[in-house]
């Protein structure tokens, strides 16, 4: 190795050929340590500022998080306007939180109280609900640290449904036409039937159709049937009837 850095050196450089010849091989000894001391050189002139980089490192205040407080950022209850036998749900949204405590109660009674993950995007209430009650929700977020943030509370009334109405069945019996519809109020209070048809036909409180229908008529006639409960919530039924043949 040292005899091929001397021929090319010596190839290179004509000045060194007396040199590398008179001195058989010393001479490349030399370079070699003037490599050697030129390389430690460089060493320690780079030394201080690795240490000075390695201080600074070691001496870099360590970095500290402070965790987001948690918080409720969005409470909503659906649906806003409860009615008699509504299922209530509560959305919930957070921020910092990993968990809350939702906190349900019942006309001043608390009734449940639910563990919420933050998986779902609501809670359900169970219990069923009438007219007039008055539900609350409160809820209270935690932090990984288990430490709890400000809880947010809504309340709201549950109001009265209307009566429901569904047509049973209907049937001619000679020139008679009959029918009976079902009226049903959540809150099991008292419902008044009225019809609007063709003259002639009427309905009882029980939901009984009656209409006599004379041999000459014929055509398509509008029933239309009208529940109200004593809250005044009401419903309303329509259908047509066929009489004879149908005019296409």
């Amino acid at each position: 190795m040292t005899s091929l850095f001397l021929n090319l050196d010596s190839r290179a450089c004509p000045g060194l050929r007396s040199g590398v010849r008179g001195n058989d091989g010393k001479w490349g000894q030399r370079l070699d340590l003037r490599l050697f001391f030129v390389s430690c050189l460089i060493c320690l002139m780079f030394l201080p500022t690795a240490m000075s980089l390695a201080q600074s490192d070691d001496e870099a205040p360590p970095i500290v998080t402070t965790p987001e407080p948690a918080r409720i950022t969005d409470l909503k209850l659906i649906p806003e306007r409860p009615e008699t036998g509504a299922r209530l749900k509560a959305f919930i949204k957070m921020a910092g939180a990993v968990r809350a405590e939702v906190r349900w109660s019942l006309n001043g009674e608390e009734v449940e109280l639910i563990d919420y993950d933050g998986l779902s995007d609501h809670v359900d209430f169970s219990k069923p609900i009438k007219a007039g009650d008055k539900i609350e929700v409160a809820i209270t977020p935690f932090d990984m640290t288990q430490a709890a943030g400000p809880a947010v509370s809504k309340e709201l009334v549950c109001l009265n449904a209307p009566p429901s109405l569904r047509l049973m069945k209907q049937e001619m019996v000679g020139h008679n036409y009959k029918a009976h519809v079902e009226a049903k109020d959540p809150e099991n209070s008292p419902v008044a039937l009225s019809i609007e048809g063709p003259p002639g036909m009427r309905i009882d409180q029980k939901g009984n159709i009656a209409w006599d229908i004379g041999t000459q008529t014929t055509g398509r006639f509008q029933v239309k049937i009208l529940a109200k409960d004593r809250e005044g919530a009401q419903a309303i039924l329509s259908y047509s009837i066929q009489i004879g043949r149908s005019r296409r």
